[in-house]
Parts: structure tokens; C-alpha cells; sequence
């Protein structure tokens, strides 16, 4: 039984280290409209916060496969935050700001970990 428990913490510290080298994605839906304009413009207002929580900006259309698994509306922005989990943290259809998205990955235990721990 010591045993078990043992290997379930050190998996649980590989997975976690693991998933510490994943960056945070943002995914961008929709090229070409005026709200995903507005949002490019946001994001490059602080580039230099996005690199210190490691969030890799990935832009698609809506004729994409990642559309169709994320379920985006055709006729709308989509905005959203995937964790270094591979989890959706956030989901938005209006530009938002990167405070907000700084406010929401800070709060996660992975970013407060890495704040503590002086780590990306």
C-alpha cells in the first residue's frame, strides 16, 4: 500500500512537471473581423507580460479542425485561454484585455507556483 501511494506522488510530480513545460496557449478565432483586430492590438500592448507567463498566441480561422473541437461560433470573435493542463481556463467573444488575462492566470496554483518559485 506505501508503495502505491508512493508511485501515485511521484507520477502526480511528473505529470505536474511535465505540464510545466507546456505553455499557456491563447487561441484566436476569427481573422479579418474587426473585433479580432481589436484584440491583436491588446495583446501587443504587453508582450513582455504574455512572455512572463509563457502564453503562446495561436490564430485560426473558422474553416480550421480547431475550430470544429472547440465548438467556435462562425459569426463571432472567440477568445480562449488553455492552461498548461491542456484545460479551457477562459472563453470570451469580446476583445479582452490582458489585465484580465493576467488577473486569471495568476490566480491559477500552476502560475502561483512558478511566482513562488522565481520559475517561468
Amino acid at each position: 500500500m506505501k508503495f502505491k501511494f508512493c508511485l501515485l506522488i511521484a507520477l502526480a510530480l511528473t505529470i505536474t512537471s511535465f505540464q510545466a513545460l507546456n505553455p499557456r496557449r491563447l487561441l484566436l478565432f476569427g481573422k479579418d473581423s474587426v473585433a479580432f483586430q481589436s484584440q491583436l492590438q491588446q495583446l501587443a500592448k504587453d508582450s513582455l507580460g504574455l512572455s512572463e507567463r509563457d502564453v503562446k498566441i495561436e490564430m485560426f480561422n473558422f474553416e480550421n479542425t480547431m475550430a470544429r473541437k472547440y465548438n467556435v461560433d462562425k459569426n463571432q470573435l472567440t477568445v480562449i485561454l488553455i492552461g498548461r493542463d491542456g484545460g479551457e481556463k477562459y472563453r470570451t467573444h469580446t476583445p479582452v484585455s490582458t489585465q484580465t488575462l493576467f488577473d486569471i492566470i495568476d490566480s491559477m496554483p500552476m502560475r502561483q507556483s512558478e511566482m513562488r518559485g522565481g520559475s517561468n
